[in-house]
């Protein structure tokens, strides 16, 4: 077999194991649970009063607090907390948890403080205060009372 026919046959092999590949992370992709990530609703005592598990109500949350708007501040001192949101993410496997649970990771906290437009975002390695829009914490508890 010459050089020519062995390098197109190879290349055939690869093509097709890449489409075959490809095939597959579609399939897997549309068996996807809807409900991968969450919002957990957490009263100030730290009950869970909700949870947001469906794809269109976490984006119908997400734009309900108007994120282009957001502006940095500083949060008052007396701020008395209200709610607070809890972004959850799917935990991803790695070489590090392979065998580890399954459970979601909280990636992030959205914490509103009574009769306040300053809200306090905490992820893993930051905290950040921010004004949002006046009318943005009432949509979002409107969304919440549906």
């Amino acid at each position: 077999m010459n050089v020519n026919k062995m390098f197109s046959v190879v290349l055939s092999f690869t093509f097709i194991a890449c489409l075959v590949a490809c095939q597959q992370t579609e399939s897997k992709e549309q068996e996807r649970p809807e409900n991968e990530q969450k919002i957990e609703v957490l009263s100030n005592e730290g009950v869970v009063e909700n949870t947001i598990t469906s794809d269109k109500k976490i984006e119908e949350f997400i734009d309900a607090f108007q994120m282009d708007d957001w502006s940095l501040s500083e949060q008052p001192q007396l701020s008395e907390r209200f709610k607070e949101f809890k972004l959850y993410t799917p935990n991803t496997k790695t070489l590090l948890n392979v065998g580890s649970s399954q459970e979601n990771l909280s990636n992030a906290s959205i914490i509103i403080y009574e009769n306040s437009s300053i809200i306090t975002f905490v992820s893993t390695f930051i905290e950040l205060d921010f004004e949002i829009p006046s009318n943005a914490i009432d949509a979002v508890l409107d969304m919440l009372k549906e």
